[in-house]
């Protein structure tokens, strides 16, 4: 892999109205629990499912909603938006949901199951903002995101009891994303078309073998960049034994990024810096800045990260530099048009 004498302060993901409803400090776990030779805790999820969207944000395309209705688990279900802006719920069959907000869209269904249910109360959440991703390097790039394994959550939304609006009772959230060789393949090809160069986000070893068929079928060309995704659920324990082992299995030209979810993203995006690679900090991975204190906004995250690379001597690269590092062109092509990948 190569050896890069220079820190790009990347991907920061602009989450703006990611703010947890009910996420907490993270815990510390009780060493008479643990021995010697014992796996790490289980990572906690400090994002996923928690999102708390703004009353105006607008659903989209692959987000993904859970829609719950008072006292009828059988209509209570976390469903994907698919790319034609619908949904599927039983009796109602398919129902548009892009392009409407939240409480919208659950006056909407309220309207619908009134005709098969009494009095229904609705109420829809935004567990996944998929559809409204910001991406942001130094100024202007010309990348894009892109899942290599199918990632699974598991969480419980405590229950909102009368009189508040919405009531609901205690749901307990587990939904998985799938994302296939043919999915894959899909979006890499058609990232190639638009002339994006995909950054290929892996949670375990077993991502390794979809970057090599992507090489193989010729859908990504060198430098590849790769993110580690470190202490998500269903991804790899967050040790620094785990980041070696999935950098051996990464391709000769990586570029090579890491981030760590919740309480591991200051440990291990310091580690990559000290390893010569780069890092992403956001609010979307990390709320807290230290135990009982939330990071006022992304920019506080950004500026920490880029104490600790002054502090290590790494130089922070320019836009221009970030360009030629990602082999890209010197100019970015419609910069109004490329500010915002969704």
């Amino acid at each position: 892999m190569n050896s890069i004498g220079r820190f790009w302060v990347g991907w920061l993901i602009l989450a703006a109205s990611l703010v947890a409803a009910h996420a907490q400090s993270p815990a510390t776990p009780d060493a008479k629990s643990q021995g010697a030779k014992a796996k790490p805790e289980a990572p906690p999820c400090t994002t996923c499912g928690t999102t708390a969207t703004s009353p105006d944000y607008v659903i989209g395309s692959e987000d993904t909603l859970h829609v719950s209705v008072w006292k009828e688990p059988d209509l209570t279900a976390t469903l994907p938006v698919r790319p034609d802006g619908k949904i599927s719920l039983p009796l109602l069959n398919d129902v548009q949901a892009a392009g409407l907000t939240p409480m919208q869209l659950a006056g909407e269904l309220t309207t619908k199951l009134k005709k098969f249910v009494s009095d229904p109360q609705v109420t829809v959440v935004v567990t996944q903002m998929n559809s409204q991703r910001v991406y942001v390097t130094g100024e202007v790039i010309h990348s894009g995101a892109m899942n290599l394994t199918p990632d699974m959550s598991r969480f419980t939304m405590k229950a909102r009891p009368e009189p508040m609006p919405n009531p609901r009772a205690e749901t307990e959230i587990d939904v998985c994303i799938p994302f296939t060789y043919g999915i894959v393949e899909k979006f890499a090809a058609e990232m190639k078309k638009r002339g994006i160069k995909p950054e290929m986000e892996t949670y375990h070893t077993g991502g390794a073998w979809v970057i090599r068929d992507l090489i193989e079928r010729r859908l990504v060309e060198p430098p590849f960049l790769v993110q580690t995704v470190m202490g998500a659920q269903t991804a790899s324990y967050p040790t620094p034994e785990n980041v070696l082992q999935m950098l051996k299995e990464l391709p000769e030209q990586t570029i090579w990024l890491c981030s760590g979810i919740g309480p591991f993203q200051l440990p291990l995006t310091t580690l990559a810096l000290l390893m010569g690679g780069h890092a992403r900090v956001g609010l979307e991975d990390n709320l807290y800045h230290s135990r009982g204190r939330k990071f006022v906004d992304n920019a506080e995250s950004v500026k920490r990260v880029v104490r600790i690379a002054g502090e290590l001597n790494r130089k922070i690269s320019t836009p221009a530099e970030t360009r030629k590092l990602l082999g890209l062109p010197s100019t970015p092509l419609n910069m109004s048009s490329q500010r915002a990948i969704t």
